[in-house]
């Protein structure tokens, strides 16, 4: 087997972001035996593979360093000599030329902005332009050209039509602009230009549903009433985001003593408001809340409203649990040892993935004293309680 290509792979992607592409040291790379493993199985492919790395060093590419003098006894590293040629060898761009190709066109697109009177379009390439970092690891110059068609429609209707239907119409795919999506998210970010993304068009259309008698307002102006204390009610994002305050009303007695309660799971939702429970109001979360609920939420933290969570019994369950107390000093409901050893016998085993998922780390080792240990209860046991069949009837308030 020739090894010539594998070898260059390795150092073309080690490269891009070596000190030697800033002008600093040559790149060297040691340890291979664990690089190439497949070259150190048999005698043979041992030689084939030494004999790969001198001819990459007789063309140039590499300077090798052995052990002792006398070549062959073992490879201590290879070293590259000559990115030009190794990126030649690949049929492959040097990183250092795609880059400028990049951020030319990419100041050519600034101009044609500015020149078609696009300000925000016209600040994005201008700082795309003069990122600081490598372009040729972020896009391409379709990517560039295709985020410049998308952009330069912002100010038309477009937002109307579905996503999918609208990336027909811009690029003659129906998948283009979703892919596209995912790469302006996290480059807006990297420039700075956050503001960009809510004018971007959307698959996702966050909803929040809540039960009870409110009333929405943006400053005196009421967007809408209604609502009752049982029948659950679907918020849009849309319709949430100029609100400015969310009212709650009950006869249970002044706004410092209401209570709300939100809710993990879809069918223990629909249920709970029909139990004689001592809320005003529920928010159904859908596991971790979405932008819509969030924004519920937070209109109830500032209106100063008491606000409580019940949910599943996991590590999962804790996480959001701790999540909506560190945001809006929700305190938890049912969810203590005592219901955990109430329904252990009616729990379901969980899978490694779910004790041991790292997303959940950092707010379990934030819990309260005694929230973190029915967390290492449920870690030892390995038992984890869905929400939907812990009864609520004979819970009261803490």
């Amino acid at each position: 087997m020739n090894y010539e290509g594998h070898i260059q792979e390795l150092f073309a992607r080690a490269y891009i972001r070596s000190a030697m592409r800033r002008g600093g040291k040559a790149l060297r790379l040691r340890n291979w035996e664990k690089l190439v493993p497949e070259a150190f199985t048999r005698a043979a492919e041992k030689e084939a593979f030494l004999s790969s790395m001198e001819d990459l060093a007789q063309q140039g590419i590499l300077r090798l360093g052995w052990s002792h003098r006398r070549k062959r006894d073992k490879l201590l590293w290879a070293e590259l000599q000559d990115p030009q040629k190794l990126f030649a060898n690949l049929g492959k761009p040097q990183p250092e030329v795609l880059d400028d190709k990049l951020r030319n066109v990419a100041n050519q697109l600034e101009t044609r902005a500015r020149t078609e009177g696009l300000a925000t379009v016209e600040r994005f390439f201008g700082s795309l332009s003069r990122y600081p970092g490598y372009l040729e690891q972020l896009l391409d110059i379709r990517d560039i050209e295709d985020i410049y068609t998308l952009l330069a429609h912002q100010d038309r209707p477009l937002d109307r039509f579905p996503i999918r239907s609208l990336s027909v119409q811009l690029y003659r795919d129906s998948k283009r602009l979703e892919s596209l999506l995912e790469l302006i998210k996290p480059l807006a970010k990297k420039l700075k230009q956050d503001d960009l993304l809510s004018d971007l068009p959307r698959r996702s259309f966050p909803v929040a549903w809540i039960v009870g008698s409110l009333q929405l307002r943006s400053g005196h102006r009421v967007i809408l009433e209604g609502g009752n204390s049982y029948s659950p009610m679907g918020l849009s994002l849309e319709l949430l985001q100029g609100a400015t305050d969310l009212e709650i009303q009950s006869a249970r007695g002044q706004q410092g003593f209401i209570n709300i309660l939100s809710i993990e799971n879809k069918e223990s939702f629909f249920s709970l408001p029909r139990m004689g429970l001592p809320f005003d109001g529920f928010v159904y979360t859908n596991g971790w809340p979405n932008s819509a609920v969030r924004q519920i939420l937070d209109l109830l933290h500032k209106g100063g409203y008491n606000l409580y969570h019940a949910g599943d019994l996991d590590i999962e369950g804790l996480a959001i649990l701790e999540y909506l107390h560190e945001t809006y000093g929700t305190s938890p409901f049912g969810m203590d040892l005592v219901t955990f050893e109430r329904y252990r016998a009616f729990g379901r085993p969980l899978l490694n993935a779910e004790i041991r998922s790292h997303r959940f780390e950092i707010y379990i080792s934030r819990l309260a004293p005694d929230l973190k240990t029915l967390a290492q209860e449920i870690v030892k046991s390995r038992i984890g309680i869905e929400q939907e069949i812990i009864d609520y009837r004979d819970y009261v308030l803490g």
